[in-house]
């Protein structure tokens, strides 16, 4: 098996979404980063994280949300599936088999501070959560979903090389500016199978 693109030829690909307010509605997205201001460094090339790190992640992203006392402790009976930093921020994937849910965190180090969540989404094809906020004076954007069988990566179209591998059919990642309005299109790069 072998991904295409990544072997310099051309791969099996689905458009499968340009970013509107309207392909994301009805996600529920709160929280922000607090505590001392850090700057988020972007990089379009997803690194994998360290044991320590995604420990640190875990830990930041399922404690009480600051400023939403009455709601529960986040990602209750979910398993963390996947965690990619795009430079110093990631976005880790949550999934209980029926719902999905998402936290983006900001790394430094071997230390982690939870920002935007969201929890308990009804998994659908292809976006589940999107949304923008600001943080240390940049705009920053969450983007999750569920793709088709046989994704491997979902190429980010007008930020050049950016994409999120695909992990037990999820998806995550965050991106340096808003969402909407801009041009950009997401697409599903297929393993091929010959």
């Amino acid at each position: 098996m072998s991904d295409k693109r990544a072997a310099g030829s051309n791969p099996r690909v689905a458009r499968v979404a340009v970013l509107t307010a309207a392909a994301l509605a009805g996600a529920i997205l709160f929280g922000g980063f607090v505590g001392p201001q850090k700057t988020l460094a972007f990089s379009p090339v997803p690194t994998a994280v360290t044991s320590s790190q995604l420990a640190a992640a875990d830990a930041a992203c399922r404690a009480p949300v600051e400023g939403y006392p009455d709601y529960p402790v986040p990602f209750a009976g979910s398993t963390l599936i996947n965690l990619e930093l795009f430079g110093n921020g990631g976005v880790a994937i949550y999934s209980n088999g029926v719902t999905t849910g998402a936290c983006m965190v900001l790394v430094d180090g071997e230390t982690a501070v939870a920002g935007i969540r969201a929890d308990q989404v009804s998994s659908k094809e292809f976006i589940n959560t999107g949304g923008s906020t600001e943080f240390a004076g940049q705009r920053v954007s969450m983007l999750t979903g569920v793709t088709p069988a046989g994704a491997v990566r979902v190429d980010v179209e007008g930020i050049d090389g950016a994409y999120a591998t695909v992990v037990d059919g999820l998806y995550g990642l965050w991106l340096p500016q808003e969402i909407f309005g801009q041009n950009l299109e997401l697409v599903l790069v297929a393993r091929d199978e010959s």
